[in-house]
């Protein structure tokens, strides 16, 4: 890995939690206990999340009917 030194650019993975009506973004980064929040026009590469998978409908009984 190199060595970093001031000036240099980094980029850094995190998951957006809220975005406001304003343009302001909130991330959640690794090692850092409370969310960040920048500007959307400040962010210069947005990667799609996964999606969450919906919730089955479950059909059958929890339990078996007695007879």
């Amino acid at each position: 890995m190199a060595k970093v030194q001031v000036g240099d650019t980094i980029i850094i993975r995190g998951k957006v939690t809220r975005v406001g009506e304003d343009g302001l973004v909130s991330a959640h980064f690794a090692g850092v206990p409370y969310p960040v929040s920048l500007y959307e026009e400040d962010i210069e590469e947005i990667q799609p999340g996964k999606k969450e998978r919906e919730p089955r409908n479950r059909k059958r009984p929890i339990f078996d009917k007695p007879d």
